[in-house]
């Protein structure tokens, strides 16, 4: 033996060692980028120079370890969490009212434009009520202005109540 320690590892024990998860470790494994040896009773055992030279082989990336604890929220994060949850409920009772006012908008649109529309209708009835009254007018005068004018004579002598006869 040389110097190099022959430690032998569990796959738990070197995944802890390698900083990652126990199935990174039995991937490897399996795949053969690790070698390890198995004992008669089916259990891996992985010696810690093959694991160190996977380590170092392997692809820096954060470490994972097992033992970690899930962090806990920071009060912080917490206090931002609450304040954007408040922001989205104003929010979204901002937006209500604003559905509501648009409603209400679009009901007095409507509202105003079937009032104009029935104003239009009653100008185009007037309208026409005054372009035949108009017509009328030019008519009679037409009639007035092409009737030959009757002669002295003949006003004259239906004054006195005879019929002119021609």
């Amino acid at each position: 033996m040389t110097g190099l320690s022959r430690t032998m590892l569990t796959p738990d024990q070197a995944a802890r060692r390698a900083g990652c998860g126990r199935s990174s470790v039995m991937r490897a494994l399996t795949s053969g980028q690790l070698h390890g040896v198995r004992a008669n009773t089916g259990r891996w055992r992985i010696s810690s120079d093959e694991l160190e030279r996977w380590i170092s082989d392997r692809p820096a990336s954060e470490p994972v370890t097992t033992d970690q604890k899930p962090a806990r929220p920071d009060l912080a994060d917490m206090n931002q969490v609450e304040s954007l949850r408040k922001e989205r409920d104003e929010a979204r009772i901002e937006a209500a009212t604003l559905r509501v006012e648009l409603n209400q908008f679009h009901e007095r649109l409507t509202e105003t434009a079937a009032h104009l529309n029935q104003r239009l209708l009653d100008i185009q009835v007037e309208r026409e009520r005054e372009v035949a009254q108009l017509r009328e007018d030019r008519d009679r005068w037409h009639t007035l202005a092409t009737t030959p004018e009757p002669t002295w004579l003949a006003r004259l002598w239906t004054s006195i109540g005879r019929p002119l006869k021609m």
